[in-house]
């Protein structure tokens, strides 16, 4: 499920799998690092964490205004 959600002045944007989830210790790689990086840059955050049914939830919570 991929959901997205406006607030006043942020942007909600949710990525739900129900698959396998990530492993315990997941390989190094530059995809989720650079997408922290870059919510990070304008001033929001990206949140991995498991769903509750063994998948995933990737969450960034941006700013519509740039700091």
């Amino acid at each position: 499920m991929i959901s997205a959600r406006r607030s006043r002045d942020t942007v909600l944007v949710e990525v739900i799998d129900n698959g396998g989830g990530l492993p315990g210790k997941p390989p190094v790689g530059v995809g989720l690092r650079s997408m922290a990086e870059r919510a990070h840059e304008v001033g929001g955050r990206l949140d991995i964490s498991p769903n509750g049914t063994g998948g995933t939830v990737v969450r960034a919570v941006l700013p519509l205004v740039q700091p």
